[in-house]
């Protein structure tokens, strides 16, 4: 499947599918940046708003404003930073490094948030349909996952090229593959392709 046409939700969640706009980074050769422009976040922003209710902290499309190609490096700078801390606690690992960067981009964050006056917490993002406010509410939402019920149940794609992150809800907790049609097929055709080369 082209990189271009890899589906928009698949993490369960909006930070995951952030991580997940980089298709295929662990190839080099095929890495790909879903939102390497302010209009392409544009509307992969709108699409997750819509498929996953991202839209609880804010709602509409994101237009690009004047300082589009900064505040995108903001979101980039997020996206990078939640990489590298969920690959190293999917391996095990510290990463004080990430774990410092976010925490100053979560400060910024929800120093521009409000919040609302009933309960469950939940944060409001100024309204202006920005790149800088849809990073806002991505770093918020992000600061949900880190701390949440969902953390234990975080899985990256087993296909070992692929790299993107999901949250596993299924009951045994058995989901291996990002789409079971694309990298799970791919991954049980080398097996087979394999297999016969044993013969």
């Amino acid at each position: 499947m082209d990189a271009n046409d890899r589906r928009t939700a698949v993490g369960g969640h909006p930070a995951l599918d952030l991580c997940n706009t980089r298709s295929w980074r662990r190839d080099p050769g095929r890495d790909f940046d879903r939102i390497a422009t302010p209009e392409t976040f544009a509307r992969w922003y709108s699409e997750i708003v819509d498929e996953e209710g991202g839209g609880r902290i804010l709602r509409g499309t994101v237009r690009a404003p004047r300082r589009a190609e900064d505040d995108l490096r903001g979101v980039h700078r997020l996206r990078d930073t939640l990489i590298a801390w969920l690959d190293a606690h999917v391996a095990g690992e510290d990463a004080p490094e990430a774990a410092g960067s976010f925490a100053r981009m979560w400060r910024v964050s929800a120093g521009r948030a409000t919040v609302a006056g009933h309960l469950p917490l939940r944060w409001r993002v100024d309204p202006a349909d920005d790149i800088r406010a849809a990073c806002d509410h991505l770093t918020l939402a992000a600061a949900d996952l880190l701390q949440g019920p969902d953390l234990p149940c975080l899985r990256r794609c087993a296909q070992h090229d692929c790299g993107w992150f999901f949250v596993d809800r299924t009951r045994n907790h058995s989901r291996r593959w990002c789409i079971a049609t694309d990298c799970g097929n791919l991954a049980r055709v080398r097996a087979y392709t394999s297999r016969k080369k044993l013969r």
